[in-house]
């Protein structure tokens, strides 16, 4: 935002709270990213409230706090405003929207939310555009960006961090940006004043129970990205069986994608896997789809990125390009770093293959383990693998 059209924090919250004309530089809801002359917004999160780090921020020289009840503040300093907002959680996004300029309408935005696949499919939409050369960001697990990735601690930011990384995401050329959608930032209003214009569904199996208190929750959670959130296109894995319920429940504006053969009759926009051939190092694939037929080489090693794939050419298809331009685009594509990623050791093909994958629940890791065998049935596998936060 440049300086002739920055708002004073009156400008920013009017219809919200009346406040003093104050000057800031910025807004910000991480305690640890502010600097001076920012607002800060501080909310209750699951472990702790913003305002429990108020000193830091005052000695940051932030200009004024901005944080919501209840809270019981212990401070009498008059340094700075510190302001209370009822339900400020949910007016953030609507803040963000009017500091940064509505971001997301200036672009494409592709919402990825599921259980296993998400990164996968964002980094593969971001690549295949960008191989047809258009700007396409990424936000998600790896970083954010177009070219190089910057870092972030949460798969999908908060909720002032997201519009602010989209704000540049847009200002930098991008007129797409693909995003991983966590179940946390459904829940938690991260994505608040994001304006979606597709959602991908990949899959729902055990994840976060630490968090959410049965499966059942968790995939309430996943669908409100479909069925409380507008988009134009809404692309659904139905071979898996909550995607299945989940179209049954929208049918409007989906476009169904399965590895098994779909009944053509049963849906309007659709797109399957006929059949598929291993290779040593990817598949040779044929697809039917509303859009018709192709024979595709996919360079990724797992079924499961077959599955990953075919979501990624309907929702390319949905944007009019053609079987012919994705074929072209996804065979130059190379898996995001730490999905089933060869690391080449060197030029001696003798030696063992090393596969990094970031395969984090049960499911996700049979399955990376079951991939590596069907390509290299006649070799021994070892697997080295960690786990952490209760899953």
């Amino acid at each position: 935002m440049s300086d002739q059209d920055k708002l004073n924090l009156k400008e920013l919250l009017s219809g919200i709270i009346d406040v003093p004309p104050i000057a800031f530089n910025d807004i910000c809801d991480d305690s640890r990213l502010v600097n001076k002359g920012d607002v800060f917004f501080a909310l209750q999160g699951i472990e702790s409230h913003g305002c429990d780090f108020i000193d830091s921020v005052i000695d940051s020289n932030a200009a004024a706090i901005i944080y919501e009840p209840p809270y019981e503040l212990t401070h009498s300093e008059d340094t700075i405003p510190i302001i209370p907002v009822d339900n400020l959680r949910s007016l953030l996004g609507k803040i963000a929207n009017r500091y940064y300029d509505y971001p997301s309408k200036s672009m494409n935005i592709i919402g990825v939310t599921g259980t296993n696949g998400k990164t996968t499919v964002a980094w593969l939409i971001k690549s295949c555009l960008n191989n047809m050369g258009y700007e396409c960001g990424y936000v998600g697990t790896l970083g954010y960006g177009i070219e190089s990735l910057k870092k972030i601690s949460l798969t999908t930011p908060s909720c002032i961090s997201l519009h602010k990384i989209l704000f540049n995401l847009s200002k930098s050329g991008a007129k797409y940006s693909a995003i991983e959608v966590s179940s946390h930032a459904i829940e938690q209003n991260r994505i608040s004043g994001v304006e979606f214009d597709s959602v991908i569904f990949t899959n729902l199996s055990r994840d976060h129970i630490d968090y959410h208190n049965s499966m059942e929750e968790y995939g309430a959670i996943k669908a409100r990205l479909f069925t409380k959130i507008k988009s134009k296109v809404k692309i659904i894995n139905i071979s898996d069986s909550f995607g299945q319920s989940l179209s049954n429940q929208i049918k409007e504006d989906v476009i169904v994608s399965s590895i098994k053969k779909i009944e053509s009759s049963n849906y309007e926009k659709f797109i399957s896997l006929e059949e598929k051939k291993l290779e040593e190092f990817g598949y040779t694939i044929r697809i039917n789809s509303s859009w018709g037929d192709k024979e595709i080489f996919l360079p990724f090693i797992g079924e499961f990125n077959i599955e990953n794939s075919i979501q990624v050419f309907a929702l390319l298809l949905s944007y009019d390009f053609s079987l012919n331009e994705i074929s072209d685009a996804i065979k130059k594509c190379n898996p995001p770093s730490g999905r089933m990623q060869l690391i080449q050791l060197n030029k001696n093909y003798d030696l063992p293959k090393v596969f990094v994958d970031f395969s984090h629940t049960p499911s996700s890791l049979n399955l990376a383990i079951n991939a590596i065998r069907d390509h290299f049935h006649n070799r021994k596998i070892w697997c080295v693998f960690g786990c952490g936060g209760n899953r």
